[in-house]
């Protein structure tokens, strides 16, 4: 009888550090964590809105199709096709504003290629 007391207890062990290191994070095991891409569109100048395109990517991560968290360090931000501008310097946050939707802020500044003038943009947008 102490015999298999002992056997059940060492194979508890066994089995409770075996499920230990094949589990892993315990968070994980709740449901299916992914990465989603969001990107947003941006037109340089409004009154020719497809032809000098500001997009904004950035990476979240997410519990099936809720955000949990922006991964920080995941903005990129690339003027599209044959524009006569070019980025100078910019300053974005992007924060998660409810399960569904991040929320984009800040500014873009760009520069002409042949006058060299500066143009600001000030960027405020959801990314659903």
């Amino acid at each position: 009888m102490v015999g298999n007391m002992a056997k059940n207890a060492a194979l508890k062990v066994i089995l409770t550090v075996a499920l230990l290191l094949i589990g892993g994070d315990s968070a994980y095991a709740l449901g299916d964590y992914n990465y989603r891409s969001f990107f947003a569109d941006i037109p340089i100048e409004p009154e020719r809105e497809y032809e000098d395109i500001i997009t904004i990517h950035c990476t979240a991560r997410c519990f099936f199709d809720r955000i949990i968290e922006v991964i920080n360090g995941s903005t990129d931000v690339v003027i599209n096709g044959q524009s006569n501008y070019e980025l100078s310097g910019r300053q974005i946050s992007i924060m998660k504003k409810d399960d569904y939707t991040l929320e984009l802020s800040g500014v873009i500044f760009v520069r002409n290629k042949r006058s060299k003038e500066v143009k600001v943009i000030d960027v405020y947008q959801e990314i659903n």
